[in-house]
């Protein structure tokens, strides 16, 4: 089923990271949580059965990882606007 919400990948190590984001993004009408993964190679798989439009990616913890996954993300599909996130 195609809808016109904004998919969104949350990727985060930290769970009760992930299920707030995923909480709070859930009250937004044009945006659909297309699923929540940690920082591995399990959301590069994803992406590539099913890419969202944005991923928001937690560099918290090794910042090389996080950053180093963006990037993978990024060379998996240039359409998907990634936002990183730290505290």
């Amino acid at each position: 089923m195609h809808t016109n919400k904004l998919q969104v990948f949350i990727v985060s190590n930290q769970f009760l990271f992930r299920q707030g984001i995923e909480h709070e993004l859930s009250t937004v009408r044009d945006i659909e949580v297309a699923g929540t993964f940690k920082a591995d190679a399990e959301v590069l798989s994803a992406i590539d059965n099913s890419p969202p439009d944005v991923a928001l990616v937690d560099i918290d913890g090794p910042v090389e990882n996080g950053l180093a996954l963006a990037r993978k993300i990024r060379q998996r599909s240039s359409n998907i606007a990634i936002i990183v996130l730290a505290s």
